[in-house]
């Protein structure tokens, strides 16, 4: 699901699970875990590392409109 498709953002809430793809300043993540209102997002750089970032379940509808 990629939630940059306006039609997937509801007014004030929307839903992401484990296997989702979000797109954050024109890179693509995966949501790999959701603990206790956090997500776990990852992407595989160029040279094969993994990079994750952590971000609050709540500020992710921000991060991905900016």
């Amino acid at each position: 699901m990629d939630l940059n498709d306006s039609n997937q953002i509801k007014e004030n809430r929307f839903k992401v699970n484990v296997g989702d793809t979000v797109t954050i300043d024109q890179v693509d993540w995966t949501v790999a875990e959701i603990i206790d209102g956090k997500l776990v997002l990852c992407r595989e750089e160029i040279d094969g590392t993994i990079q994750t970032m952590e971000v609050a379940e709540n500020k992710l509808k921000s991060l991905i409109l900016r």
